[in-house]
Formats: structure tokens, C-alpha cells, sequence
């Protein structure tokens, strides 16, 4: 697996690091533009150290999909892989939500999609999910359409994924799609404090505040043990990590927004 993230420190990669064999991280930009040749190059990297039979790219939360598609659709790519289809995991309960306050990269995700993981669906009412699928579907018709909450989803994502490579084995998806200008800024801070749990929910409480804010994460030395903090607009959440010597936390967003996400002032720590 290829992890990027659009910050300096690797949030995700530090909580995919226990389930998965070999991650290999890129950070400190987004591989859909100022990261577009260090992808080519570090898929020609772990091509030939790894020999792996796939290699999954699992990118920023903020790529454009047609970007990094435009990226891996260049000759020294296609000479190596052939790349498969695009899937987006979409928060459907929070689907509208986002289209409305996120603009055009968040359009540019759906509509670059192959496939559509819907997420976030239990508990969810039919007509709230029927209401965002139909946005979804104006923006992207032929995505093909995968729920998260049975059991034999991930058997039938997989099954998809192979039939799709193996009617089209060269893929070229995304060549010459537009590209979306919208500018987002990623800024990062350690946090060498242990924190009490009261205060990591305050401070992801107080983040609703901050016009501009897009997501924030973070791997938090917390009494009791390690935490992983995760914030998008209108809710967050807290689940245990691996220990970490030192806390981290990670904004994206405007510029503005992402560096008070980030400040000893917002979060009290």
C-alpha cells in the first residue's frame, strides 16, 4: 500500500501500520499535483523491490480523482501497470453536507469515481439516503455502487474490481479530464502533552467552529494509552491507536482555517 497524506506527518499510516504488511508512505503534499512524479517514481520503486502482485494507492482525503488519474494515465505508468478503477468511499450521511460546503474537489471525487462505497449507512433513514444517492447519481451515473454495512460487500467489491480488470486490462481512465483549481493547505503540529480523554473531545467539539475546515485528525498520547482523533464537519470520533513516542495532529482546509485547527489557542493543548 501507497499512503499519502497531504500533511508532513502520516495519520493513517500509523493506524494502517498493525493491519497491513508494507505500507509505503508520501507526505507533505497531495499526488494528484505536487506529488504527481513522486508517485510514478515510488510505483517504479516498489515495482521493483516488492514484485507485489497489486499495489493499492490510497491517497489524501482531498486528492482530485481526476487528477491522480491524469497522473497515472502517463506512458512510464501505463509501461509498468495497468491501473484499476477508481473507488471513493463516500459518507452518506454526511454526502449532502459535503457537497454543499466543500465545492468543487469534493464534485471532483464523485464524478472521477468507478466505483461508489456508500459508508456511514447505519442508522441512517431510506429517505435521507435515497435523497443523497440521487445527488450522488446526478453528478456520476455509471459508477458502479457498493454498500458498506453487509458482510459480503468486500467480496463483491473485489469480484467487480477483477472482472473490471480482466474486460479491460489497460485502463485509461481520467486522460484529459478537467482538473479542479480549489486550493487547500494542510498544516501540522506535534503535541508532546498526555492528555485526558475530556480534553481531546473538547477540543474536536470546538473545531465545528472554524469556517473552512475540511478535515483534522490526530494520534494523541492520552491518559489510559494512545488515541486516534478524527474531525469532519459535524462529527468526530475516537478510537485507540498503536503507542506513538510523540502526538501529532493534522488540518486541512483553507489556510487559515487549517493553521488555527492546529493552534495551542483552539485545541487548549
Amino acid at each position: 500500500m501507497i499512503e499519502n497524506e497531504l500533511g508532513e506527518v502520516s495519520i493513517d499510516a500509523h493506524a494502517l501500520a498493525a493491519a497491513t504488511p508494507r505500507v509505503v508512505e508520501l507526505t507533505g503534499g497531495c499526488v494528484c499535483c505536487t506529488l504527481a512524479g513522486d508517485i510514478r517514481s515510488e510505483l517504479a520503486r516498489v515495482a521493483a523491490r516488492y514484485k507485489p502482485s497489486a499495489i493499492l494507492l490510497e491517497t489524501s482525503g482531498v486528492a482530485r480523482v481526476s487528477e491522480v488519474k491524469f497522473a497515472l494515465a502517463q506512458p512510464d505508468v501505463l509501461a509498468r501497470c495497468d491501473v484499476a478503477p477508481a473507488v471513493v468511499c463516500v459518507d452518506v450521511a454526511r454526502a449532502e453536507r459535503y457537497l454543499d460546503q466543500l465545492g468543487d474537489f469534493y464534485r471532483d471525487q464523485i464524478a472521477g469515481a468507478d466505483a461508489l462505497v456508500l459508508t456511514r449507512e447505519e442508522g441512517l433513514s431510506r429517505e435521507k439516503r435515497d435523497a443523497a444517492l440521487g445527488r450522488l447519481r446526478v453528478i456520476n451515473p455509471r459508477a458502479a455502487l457498493f454498500g458498506s454495512s453487509g458482510a459480503e460487500m468486500p467480496g463483491a467489491l473485489l469480484a467487480w474490481l477483477e472482472a473490471e480488470n480482466a474486460a479491460s486490462p489497460d485502463v485509461r481512465r481520467g486522460a484529459g479530464v478537467r482538473k479542479i483549481g480549489q486550493s487547500l493547505t494542510a498544516r501540522t503540529r506535534e503535541v508532546h502533552a498526555v492528555l485526558s480523554r475530556g480534553e481531546i473531545e473538547a477540543a474536536l467539539a470546538s473545531l465545528d467552529t472554524i469556517a473552512g475546515l475540511y478535515r483534522f485528525k490526530g494520534v494523541l498520547n492520552a491518559e489510559g494509552g494512545c488515541v486516534l482523533a478524527q474531525w469532519t464537519p459535524g462529527g468526530w470520533s475516537l478510537s485507540s491507536a498503536a503507542p506513538r513516542r510523540a502526538g501529532a495532529v493534522v488540518a486541512i482546509g483553507d489556510k487559515a482555517a487549517a493553521e488555527r485547527a492546529v493552534s495551542p489557542a483552539q485545541l487548549g493543548f
